[in-house]
C-alpha cells in the first residue's frame, strides 16, 4: 500500500477553492487501487470536513497543521494540545500588536471579540485578488458571513476564554498592521514551545513544537505500517516543509514558496493547472 498525502489550499485546491475534476479522477484512481489518500492542513476539521462530503472523498484528515487527526471516518485519533501558559504568552503577544486572532480548539474555534467587529476587520483586510477568485463571493470561506460563524464562540478578554477549559490546537494571527508583523514573529519565535509559521503575506500560524504536519503524518504512517518511501506528500507553503523532510517523495506545485520547492524532489505544475495530475502520470508515472 501507498499513502498520498495532500496539502489542501495552494495544492489539493484550486484558488477558487475546488478540486478539479482531473484531480478528482486521480483522486478516486488512488483509493480504487487499495492505496491510502490523506489530507494534512492548517485548516480545523470544520473546514475540511465540507470538502469531504462534497467530492465524496474517502481519506484521513490531519488538521491543524498536523495538531490531530481524524480518520476516514471522521472520528478523533490523535491530538497534540498547547499548555495555558504557553497559550496566554502567545495571546498577550498578538493582542500588543494589534492581531486578528483565531483560536481553533477541541470545543471549536475563538475570538477575543464581538463576531460581527472581527468579521468587519476580516473583511477589510480581503484583497480584491482573492475575491477575484470567486463567481460568487460566498464560495470563499473568508467572505461568507454564515460559514465563518459556524462553530465559532466569542470570548472577551484571555481569562474569560480561559474559563471555556478548551484545549488549544492552533492559533491563527493576521497583521492589522503588516509593519509589525516581522517584530510579532520575533517575540513569538521568543516561546520555546512555540512552533511559528509565516503561511502568506501577513498571516502567522502559530502551534507546539510538539508537533507539525511531518511529525503526525509520521506517526499516522508508522500505526499503518507502510514504509516511509511508499508515502508522497505534495505541498506549496512553508508549513508543509517538515512533511517534506520526514519524506523523499516530496512534490512541490510550481507556485509553492521558494524555500519548499528548493527542497522538494519533484516540481510540478500549479493548483490551477492540475499539478497534481501531472504530478501522477507525468512525474511519479502511475
Amino acid at each position: 500500500m501507498k499513502i498520498f498525502a495532500f496539502d489542501m489550499d495552494g495544492t489539493l485546491l484550486q484558488s477558487n477553492m475546488s478540486i478539479s475534476p482531473a484531480t478528482l479522477n486521480v483522486l478516486n484512481t488512488i483509493v480504487n487501487n487499495n492505496h491510502k489518500l490523506l489530507l494534512v492542513t492548517g485548516r480545523h476539521y470544520e473546514l475540511v470536513k465540507p470538502i469531504v462530503e462534497k467530492y465524496n472523498l474517502d481519506c484521513g484528515s490531519i488538521v491543524n497543521s498536523g495538531h490531530q487527526y481524524f480518520d476516514d471516518q471522521g472520528i478523533e485519533r490523535r491530538r497534540v494540545a498547547l499548555d495555558q501558559k504557553t497559550v496566554i504568552n502567545t495571546l498577550r503577544v498578538l493582542l500588543a500588536h494589534d492581531f486578528l486572532i483565531t483560536i481553533h480548539t477541541d470545543m471549536g474555534k475563538y475570538i477575543l471579540e464581538d463576531k460581527e467587529a472581527f468579521f468587519a476587520k476580516q473583511l477589510a483586510l480581503i484583497s480584491d485578488e482573492h475575491r477575484a477568485l470567486f463567481e460568487d463571493e460566498m464560495d470563499s470561506p473568508f467572505l461568507n458571513k454564515e460559514f465563518f460563524f459556524k462553530d465559532l464562540k466569542s470570548t472577551k478578554s484571555i481569562d474569560e476564554f480561559l474559563d471555556t477549559k478548551a484545549q488549544v490546537l492552533k492559533i491563527d494571527a493576521r497583521a492589522q498592521d503588516k509593519d509589525k508583523l516581522d517584530e510579532t514573529v520575533v517575540a513569538l519565535e521568543a516561546i520555546s514551545s512555540l512552533l511559528v509559521h509565516v503561511t502568506y503575506d501577513g498571516f502567522i500560524e502559530i502551534s507546539s513544537n510538539a508537533s507539525n504536519k511531518g511529525l503526525m503524518l509520521k506517526d499516522v504512517v508508522d500505526s499503518m505500517n507502510v514504509e516511509h518511501n511508499n508515502v508522497y506528500v505534495f505541498g506549496d507553503s512553508q508549513n508543509d516543509q517538515e512533511m517534506f523532510e520526514h519524506f523523499e517523495n516530496s512534490i512541490a506545485m510550481e507556485n509553492a514558496h521558494p524555500n519548499l520547492k528548493a527542497q522538494a524532489k519533484w516540481i510540478t505544475k500549479t493548483n490551477d493547472e492540475d499539478g497534481i495530475v501531472h504530478a501522477y502520470h507525468h512525474l511519479l508515472n502511475f
